[in-house]
């Protein structure tokens, strides 16, 4: 999950460290044995209140190959899930932000 600087800069405020790495020029939350940082053993958000904005608007993605919204294949909840178009906007500004449009 990539972060803005503001996602950092909250999480960090609330006393958390080592959440983050650099990878491809790119701030993207660490994962430890292939899950995020932040989820504990069943699979719950440790900062639920204070998730990275992309965390907010999953399983909704960007397909990078078409540049089109979708929702993440992988989710194992994603009928649980519709597209919302204020959420595809929200995306759409989101990527704006971190460079990718």
């Amino acid at each position: 999950m990539e972060l803005t600087p503001e996602d950092v800069k909250r999480i960090t405020e609330a006393g958390f460290s080592g959440f983050h790495i650099h990878m491809d020029d790119a701030l993207t939350l660490r994962n430890v044995n292939g899950r995020c940082f932040f989820l504990d053993p069943l699979g719950r958000c440790g900062i639920y209140e204070i998730r990275p904005e992309g965390c907010g608007l999953y399983p909704l993605v960007m397909d990078v190959a078409s540049m089109v919204p979708c929702l993440d294949e992988g989710c194992p909840f994603i009928e649980e899930f519709k597209i919302d178009p204020d959420d595809v906007m929200r995306l759409a500004k989101l990527i704006e932000r971190l460079g990718g449009a």
